[in-house]
């Protein structure tokens, strides 16, 4: 029988139908929710591969219209003739047939051969146009879904649907499969209903089923024996207890997402699937032991059992012999089994301790904040099993009782979680990482988070194929094995590792590539190094000098009585090497010279590698030995180092005094408090042994350095005797031959690590780079001579660059120019501009010159910001420092010791430093805000370097107070709107005028410290920005030829004629008066801004090669409108390339002088046809802007509004608007003036234009959104003048967002117009109400060109802003990855991201 049913099918047109075929690719989530197209990989692309014809009768087509259709049918059956074609059922599809439904599949896939072959047949007799054999050539075997648009006009009855997914791609699929991924529907039991389509259930054909967040309580008992086929499910985020029985029946099922339901424990007859690829996600479910049958699934290949409190694994784990995935985070493990090291095939490992609080610097912890971390993190389960109270734990840590932990006490917090909850933990002798996980040789990756491991072992050299391993938050992590080195890392994370010794803190800092070259480095051998700098301090004569002399005598015994100290001129530096009991520790004692005019240079040498030896007389009492200020600046510049404070002279007094257990509590780094006499002797050898004791107890000392490096700082120790400073290359050639270095670039990073030891000065910038000081003290003596307390050459701070050969006499010749700059590296100096002089900040005179500061030009728009910055201590060298960084906007006329004067784009401000704890910083002009953060970032990015231990707060003023121009505003201080913010307060009140600021506002105005911040501002500065290029750019760009400019004599038309004259005529023109003298990118801009591109053409035009590439790339590539303006003598133009380009354009010539009237008027007719230009005439919007809900308009409900009870009635807002109008004030109402470019847009514009706005709350504005929008647009962006009308009956709205909102503005009753009235002519400017004369408009024009410059520089600073916060961003985000340092090249995109089931974040394009 099939021979002649294949005979008379390709021999014979009999009548064929369409049938519509279902076909998809993918796994459910990448099918429906990313594209259509998405492509598996090899492995998992059958398993989801799958056909299936929809059970219908089909439809009939005209033999004609299937000609247009060849090659989607050739493609849709070539595709069915390579898979098996499923079937739901064939009652439709195969009417007539008594046959079962294998047989009915059976024949299907014989029908398609033939039906193939026909059509191959029907082709060779009919043209196949260019598209079809394109399809056929190219897109057939992977691509067949671009046939949707053709498949869609055959989809009679809409059997087929259509879903678009988020990236825009559409597809047609059954009812059935459209339903395999139900994202966050709010389903509270399974949908069965969904996979039937006309009484026929589509089950059976269901691949993947994904249906996550919902709140589905429980699965129907026949559930798995309904979806034989499943290959994967996901059900995560539900309340599931218990999974229904079948699921052995899924034979394909190969990945199961239970995750975040209430299951104890997974049914037994999971061990049908046994065999199967399984991938299996438990992760947070109430399950506090791995349930038995995971254990015999042999084949299973990924496990993720995340936040389950595990305390232990099964025995029999290692069974698990092809697992190759397994994530353990958050529980609470502390040994693994010993068939743990069975897992031969495992390649990622992630056991995660469970974590603590993570917390920024100056944020704060709020007890809410706090229960939600448990939370999420499950912790709270673990305390309720262990009878802890978390409020009870809170109210614990709270020291001080003010319901916000602060970063002490969070720290407190952590070390008490840290030691709650079970983890891995490692002794002197053992690592703490189980011994199991070191036999797992195809590793490659392993994560030990949050656990209590104290060293990587050598051990680790057996993970062989280890690429990245994370051991971050270990705080008892103290040494990494070099071995580690010999391992193919690529990734290697030591973050909040506060133990670690090796490698060593500055090597960690430089980045991966610099650990894992040291660690490579110290195989080939290192030492133990035990060395640090003793740094003694204090104020000039307390005899720093003689006790160095007589701790490094050993027997304790210094100067005579009578002898004149010798005053140290900067800081004095030698070696002391000291052993005791076997153990050798060398320091390097530097004596600081205790004048104050040293100050600033102290703060170079000042480190937290160091014990400080703080000395005091005390003949002369603690009361004035400036131990306050040591102690500040100690901490300051080195917030972790020991301090032992010293009283010397012993031997002259016969009582000490001293409050020891108060600076002890006020100055944590106190070690203890010593009494000495250099001259008899007495308490040396006391102070000698505690030195010893605390420096032993650093966590540097005892650090694995590489040998060759110590090398390389040994030949630098001996090129101090003849050198003090060498060029770099001469190091770089003594490193290669004597110390055992081969490669550049680990002389590179051998120079950086004693860099930061301080064995040498070298610093990476182009001018200073060329040489190495190999002498510290060589470097000491350098500043010394700027800032001496012997004679000087300088000035009341003025370095005459003509003293530079006295200054340095004793210093060679062609390095002065070189000195000078390293004075500039160290802020200490900087060059006047255009001036052969160097300003030493900390050297001007303290008496502030005299100058004026400008009243407000307020209404050219000018603003006045200011912020305070409030120390506990200020330190010394801070604000001189930010004098000098800030060099290139100073006033030299206005600068002194505590203050400068700055100037940038017509933006001044004033830097004061006021007593010894406050900065104040205020600036005048139309966008502060950039200057402000300038100054801030300058500030912050100088503690951040030097500064590390400075705590300070700034204050900012009320915005509310700002636009009432109030002399003495109310100042918000960062740290109330951070605590505001833990606290969730909406808003803070400023308490001189009682303002209610929204926290959003308030938010809107600091630096921004985390993504959300910038994410709100960058909202804003992009608003603005907008807002002032629509004011800024050009209607008409003129270009023009120099040459064409004609002289005094010629009777020419100008070029500056035709701009003058456009503009007079209403356009806006951009208009270069020298066109060498702008730049490029002010020219590319504003010409990609304009509408229309004027140009002055002429022979001299074509010749001019800047002229030429500026018209081809506005023709060509921005695609302008043109309009051609001839110029010249002549037209031979018309024969050139530009010709060529402009050919059939319409041109006005403007050859003859005499005729530019005429001409004038038909240029002006060619512009006014042009629908891109408008002529800048002032368009008379409206100032009063009514807002109001419909639902409150008698007069709307009346038109068709939907009416509600008690909303109209009770004042008509379109009533206010004739009221205002009758009395002379135009008003902006929507149903009057929306239309022309969107109901939103124009809104905007309104508010934009308007002056003043009045809002008629209820409770259904507080309901809308859209009125919500305006009012909020009025108020925080535009700032605007409000006055609130209540209408309606309820007062709800009082308890709202526009309620809270609108607490400071008048409020109006709403049968109160008179009231009304008066409050608007009160709040209008007074020109707006007035007629508008023609004298005025005259002003009101030149006004406006006034204010274009004014603009232009708006701009500058707003967009300079946006780049500064955006670079702040960046640089944050680069600093957490573990990466080289810079040049760093970050390409950002924007990108859709996905949380896959094993918590990785998927971006998809």
């Amino acid at each position: 029988m099939l021979p002649h049913v294949r005979q008379e099918a390709l021999t014979k047109g009999t009548e064929r139908k369409l049938h519509q075929l279902c076909y998809s690719r993918g796994d459910a989530g990448e099918m429906l929710k990313v594209r259509a197209d998405y492509k598996l990989p090899k492995e998992e692309d059958g398993k989801y591969w799958q056909l299936h014809l929809v059970d219908s009768p089909g439809i009939e087509v005209p033999e004609d219209n299937l000609q247009g259709m060849l090659a989607v049918l050739i493609a849709c059956h070539a595709i069915m003739g390579s898979q098996k074609v499923e079937l739901p059922s064939h009652k439709k599809l195969l009417p007539d047939l008594d046959i079962t439904e294998d047989e009915a599949e059976e024949l299907i896939q014989t029908v398609i051969h033939l039906c193939t072959q026909s059509l191959m047949m029907t082709m060779l007799y009919h043209e196949v146009n260019g598209f079809e054999q394109y399809v056929l050539a190219k897109l057939l075997p992977d691509h067949a879904y671009i046939f949707k648009d053709e498949i869609t006009t055959l989809n009679e009855g809409g059997i087929l649907h259509e879903h678009e997914t988020m990236t825009g791609d559409t597809h047609l699929l059954c009812k059935a499969h459209l339903n395999c991924y139900l994202l966050e529907a709010g389903l509270t039991e399974f949908p069965m209903e969904k996979f039937q389509i006309d009484g026929t259930s589509y089950t059976r054909l269901i691949r993947s089923l994904r249906l996550p967040q919902n709140d589905i309580k429980a699965l129907p008992e026949d559930f798995f024996p309904s979806f034989p086929s499943l290959v994967e499910f996901d059900v995560s985020h539900n309340k599931l207890s218990i999974l229904p029985k079948g699921i052995g029946k899924c034979k394909k099922l190969c990945g199961i997402n239970v995750k975040k339901n209430n299951l104890q424990n997974l049914p037994e007859e999971l061990l049908e699937l046994k065999d199967q690829p399984l991938r299996l996600e438990i992760s947070e479910n109430p399950i506090h032991s791995l349930p038995e049958v995971i254990c015999h699934l042999e084949n299973l290949q990924r496990l993720l059992a995340n936040n389950l409190l595990l305390t232990s694994l099964p025995e029999n784990f290692g069974n698990l012999k092809n697992l190759n995935y397994l994530t353990l985070k958050h529980n609470c493990l502390q040994v693994l089994p010993s068939s743990f090291k069975n897992l031969k095939k495992l390649k990622s490992l992630s056991l995660e301790g469970f974590p603590w609080f993570k917390h920024k610097p100056n944020g704060f912890l709020s007890q809410e904040d706090f229960g939600e971390f448990l939370k999420g993190t499950y912790a709270d389960k673990w305390l309720e099993m262990h009878k802890e109270d978390k409020a009870s734990l809170y109210e614990f840590f709270d020291e001080d009782s003010n319901g916000l932990l602060d970063e002490k006490e969070i720290a407190k917090l952590n070390a008490c979680l840290f030691h709650i909850f079970p983890r891995f933990r490692g002794t002197e002798e053992e690592s703490g990482i189980p011994a199991e996980i070191l036999e797992l040789e195809n590793l490659e990756y392993l994560d030990l988070q949050f656990q209590g491991i104290t060293h990587i072992p050598d051990t680790i050299s057996k993970l062989h194929k280890l690429q990245e391993l994370v051991v971050s938050f270990n705080p008892c992590l103290e040494t990494i094995s070099p071995l580690a080195g010999k391992l193919p890392l690529k990734r290697l994370v030591l973050d909040e590792c506060p133990s670690i010794r090796t490698p060593p803190k500055e090597i960690i800092s430089k980045g991966f590539q610099t650990i894992y070259a040291y660690l490579r480095r110290l195989i080939s051998g290192s030492v133990e190094c035990k060395r640090t700098k003793l740094m003694l301090v204090g104020l000039g004569g307390v005899g720093k000098t003689s006790l160095v002399k007589a701790i490094m005598s050993g027997g304790g015994v210094g100067e005579t009585q009578e002898a004149i100290p010798q005053v140290t001129d900067g800081i004095d530096i030698c070696t002391w090497t000291v052993t005791r009991e076997k153990e050798t520790v060398s320091y390097s004692v530097w004596d600081f010279a205790g004048q104050t005019v040293y100050y600033n240079t102290h703060q170079f040498f000042l480190s937290d590698r160091a014990v400080y030896l703080l000395l005091w007389n005390i003949r002369q009492g603690h009361e004035h030995a400036g131990l306050d200020f040591w102690l500040n600046s100690i901490a300051v510049h080195a917030p972790k180092a020991p301090i032992l404070v010293v009283g010397t002279h012993l031997d002259q007094v016969s009582k000490v005094e001293i409050p020891v257990e108060e600076m002890q509590q006020k100055y944590s780094q106190i070690k203890g408090f010593h009494f000495v006499s250099s001259h008899s002797g007495q308490g040396i050898k006391d102070l000698q042994e505690m030195l010893l004791d605390v420096t032993l107890e650093q966590p540097y000392i005892g650090e694995q350095i590489p040998q060759v490096w110590l090398n390389l700082e040994k030949e630098i120790i001996k090129l101090r005797t003849t050198e003090s400073v060498v060029s770099y290359v001469s190091l770089e050639d003594l490193a290669l031959t004597k110390s055992g270095i081969y490669d550049k670039s680990e002389v590179s990073q051998a120079v950086q690590f004693l860099h930061e030891l301080g064995s040498l000065q070298h610093f990476d910038n182009n001018f200073l780079k060329s040489h190495v000081v190999i002498n510290p003290q060589w470097i000491v003596d350098v500043m010394s001579c700027v800032v001496s307390v012997n004679d000087s050459h300088i000035k009341d701070g003025y370095f005459n660059h003509t003293d530079i050969p006295k200054v340095w006499e004793d210093y060679p010749a062609d390095l002065h120019w070189w000195l000078l700059r390293l004075t500039e590296e160290y802020d200490l100096t900087f060059q006047l501009p255009d001036k052969p002089v160097n300003l030493v900040p900390c050297l001007l005179p303290e008496k502030q010159p005299h100058f004026d500061w400008p009243e407000l030009d307020r209404e050219n728009g000018e603003r006045e910001a200011k912020m305070i910055y409030k120390f506990d201590y200020l330190p010394a060298g801070l604000f001189n420092r930010a004098q000098v960084r800030l060099y290139e906007f100073s006033d030299s006329s206005v600068i002194w010791k505590r203050g400068s004067r700055l100037k940038k784009n017509d933006h001044i401000a004033l830097l004061t430093q006021f007593r010894d704890s406050e900065l104040h910083v205020k600036v005048q002009g139309t966008t502060p805000e950039n200057v402000l953060f300038l100054v801030h970032e300058v500030f912050e990015g100088l503690i951040t370097e030097s500064f590390q231990g400075v705590v300070y707060d700034y204050l900012m003023p009320c915005p509310d107070c700002s636009k009432a121009h109030a002399r003495d505003p109310h100042m918000f201080s960062a740290s109330s709107i951070r605590r505001a913010t833990q606290l969730k307060a909406p808003f803070l009140q400023c308490t001189k005028y009682f303002h209610v600021i929204p926290l959003t506002d308030l938010h809107s105005m600091m630096p921004p410290e985390s993504s959300t911040d910038y994410d709100l501002q960058l909202v804003q500065t992009v608003r603005g920005l907008t807002d002032l290029r629509k004011d800024m750019s050009a209607d008409i760009f003129i270009s023009y030829c120099a040459k064409d400019v004609p002289k005094k004599s010629e009777k020419r038309v100008a070029p500056v004629d035709v701009c003058r004259d456009l503009e007079e005529a209403g356009y806006r023109c951009w208009f270069q008066e020298d066109p060498s003298s702008q730049s490029l990118e002010v020219t590319a801009i504003a010409l990609r801004d304009a509408r229309v591109f004027l140009a002055c053409i002429s022979d001299n035009y074509i010749e001019d090669q800047d002229c030429c590439a500026m018209f081809k790339y506005a023709c060509t590539t921005l695609r302008k409108s043109i309009v051609l303006v001839v110029l010249g003598d002549s037209m031979n133009w018309q024969t050139s390339q530009i010709g060529l380009l402009v050919a059939g354009e319409v041109y006005v010539n403007m050859q003859q002088k005499d005729k530019y009237t005429s001409k004038l008027e038909e240029l002006a007719k060619k512009l006014d046809m042009n629908t891109l230009l408008k002529k800048d005439e002032a368009i008379d919007y409206p100032p009063v802007f009514i807002s109001y809900a419909w639902a409150n308009s008698a007069r709307a409900v009346e038109l068709g509004t939907p009416e509600k009870e008690g909303a109209a009635g009770f004042g008509d807002p379109r009533d206010y608007k004739d009221f205002l109008e009758k009395n002379g004030i135009k008003c902006w109402l929507d149903v009057e003036q929306v239309g022309a470019n969107g109901l939103f847009e124009d809104i905007a514009v309104g508010l934009q234009n308007a002056k003043l706005v009045v809002a008629c709350i209820s409770d259904q504005y507080a309901e809308s959104t859209n009125c919500n929008m305006e009012f909020r647009f009025a108020k925080t962006a535009l700032n605007l003048p409000i006055i609130v009308v209540t209408v309606g009956r309820g007062q709800m709205w009082r308890k709202s967002e526009v309620g809270m909102l609108s607490i400071n503005y008048p409020v109006v009753s709403h049968d109160d117009t008179d009231q009304l009235l008066k409050l608007v002519k009160e709040n209008l400017p007074s020109e707006v109400q007035q007629p508008v004369s023609n004298e005025t408009k005259e002003k009101k024009k030149e006004k406006e060109q006034a204010n274009q410059q004014q603009k232009n520089t708006s701009f500058q600073e707003l967009y300079e802003l946006a780049q500064r916060k955006f670079l702040r961003q960046v640089a944050k985000l680069a600093d957490s990855f573990n990466m080289e340092a810079y040049p760093r090249l970050v390409v950002i995109d924007h990108m859709a991201t996905e949380e896959t089931e094993e918590g990785k974040i998927v971006e998809q394009e």
